[in-house]
């Protein structure tokens, strides 16, 4: 965690994220900003590593290229979040809300803790990328 951080509360914190948010990477790992609205924000490339995010509002945030690895997403609303490219190796994201978040084939997964309700609805978009990528290799090899 940034230097900065360490000695600010959780609503400094998202003032610094919500003034800054488009112009600046954070480090903000190991941090504890459990239930705390970040709706909106853009986060993108940010270092979330092991991070307590339990309960946020992250609903429209940008977490594009962020480093999410081993932090607790559970119970967080993630509707309409762009995870695209995000690390989410070994995150807890039990019972967060997923819908219409935007996951790509860059978006890692590997040994996160989810639901069932959950896995069906990463299964369901990750086919989708799968189905989009090959539609797009077909209107590559019908164009030479």
């Amino acid at each position: 965690m940034e230097e900065q951080f360490k000695k600010l509360s959780k609503s400094q914190i998202i003032e610094i994220i919500n003034k800054e948010g488009k112009t600046k990477k954070f480090d903000l790992s190991g941090s504890d900003l459990s239930g705390s609205n970040l709706s909106g924000s853009d986060l993108s490339g940010s270092n979330l590593r092991g991070s307590n995010l339990r309960g946020s509002d992250l609903s429209g945030s940008d977490l594009s290229g962020s480093d999410l690895s081993g932090s607790d997403l559970s119970w967080s609303n993630l509707r309409g979040s762009n995870l695209s490219g995000s690390d989410l190796s070994w995150s807890d994201l039990s019972w967060s809300n997923l819908r219409g978040s935007n996951l790509n084939k860059e978006t890692i997964f590997s040994k996160i803790k989810i639901t069932r309700k959950q896995s069906k609805i990463i299964f369901e978009k990750m086919f989708e990328i799968g189905e989009e990528s090959k539609k797009e290799k077909k209107e590559g090899v019908k164009k030479k």
